[in-house]
């Protein structure tokens, strides 16, 4: 493929989000003591500290890229953001009653400033000046934010591997990590948020299922040897989430067997149970029912109930 169509193709896939499992390195024991290289095992699937509990929240934050912003959905009413707030009834009838407004009965306000296309740069640089303008200088009540970012950071730091090398787009998976955690320090600002506030953060999924590539996507470019800085990405999200104590989902992995692989029987991640695509023809965001599935995630979270990886 020549060179330039090849990056085009790649920083439109990195548009998404689109993130795929880090393969782990192998540990080995010092050579005095030789024993079996052993890999390690990675950790999948979404992550809640113990007791967290945002049932009193009187206000929910949303920030982050297209996918908080709806782009996807059908209808703005069935856009992840708006069902977990409110569920639409008519249309995912078994979750009646599990939403947001229901397990918050104390919720009195939403504000979203999300916005497509956004980095984690953006977040740290626009979207919380608009959140604490929103809020003003000090919010009455707890609150609860959902983020979904990171994507278009990828694109960034995938553009700077072909460029440069990997030592670039580590530097760039290293600001995306700065700025996320600039963002949790800004949403918990006691001068601010006096009665604190429940952070839930997302990772990044991709479209292949961990396959590396896809005819249907981008030209068919192969993306198996930038899989490892996609998922270190993924890693650091979920090791700063661990260190900060606010929930991480797993986008990931729950999308993993869902994307353009989906019908495969033959795909390493297929799911016989549910061979279906949970993406757009776009092969960046969520369709409706892909949209249904990031709402799961994060309500299952919030519920303190995560999800199983299927």
């Amino acid at each position: 493929m020549n060179p330039a169509l090849r990056f085009a193709a790649l920083a439109t896939l990195l548009l998404a989000g689109c993130v795929a499992p880090l393969e782990q390195d192998l540990v080995e024991e010092p050579a005095d003591d030789p024993e079996p290289v052993a890999e390690a095992e990675p950790e999948i699937g979404s992550w809640i500290p113990e007791g967290y509990d945002p049932s009193e929240a009187e206000r929910l934050i949303f920030l982050g890229d297209s996918i908080t912003a709806g782009t996807g959905s059908t209808q703005g009413q069935l856009a992840y953001r708006s069902l977990l707030v409110d569920n639409v009834e008519s249309v995912w009838p078994d979750y009646s009653g599990r939403d947001l407004r229901s397990l918050m009965p104390e919720l009195d306000r939403v504000i979203n400033v999300s916005r497509g296309g956004s980095t984690t740069s953006i977040v740290v640089r626009d979207q919380l000046d608009q959140m604490a303008e929103a809020v003003g200088p000090r919010a009455k009540g707890p609150s609860a934010a959902f983020i979904t970012i990171g994507g278009n950071d990828m694109q960034l730091a995938l553009a700077s591997f072909l460029a440069i090398g990997v030592e670039a787009a580590e530097e760039r998976v290293e600001l995306l990590v700065d700025n996320l955690d600039e963002t949790i320090d800004a949403l918990r600002d006691p001068g601010r948020f006096p009665a604190g506030t429940h952070v839930y953060l997302s990772n990044v999924y991709e479209p292949t299922d961990g396959e590396g590539m896809t005819e249907e996507c981008f030209g068919g470019i192969d993306l198996v040897e930038m899989l490892e800085v996609l998922g270190e990405a993924n890693d650091r999200i979920r090791a700063l989430a661990q260190e900060r104590g606010v929930a991480m989902i797993d986008l990931r992995e729950h999308f993993r067997g869902h994307g353009f692989y989906a019908a495969d029987p033959g795909a390493e991640a297929y799911d016989a149970a549910d061979p279906t695509q949970w993406l757009g023809d776009d092969c960046i965001h969520p369709n409706d029912r892909g949209h249904h599935e990031v709402r799961r995630l994060f309500y299952a979270v919030a519920e303190g109930e995560p999800l199983d990886v299927h």
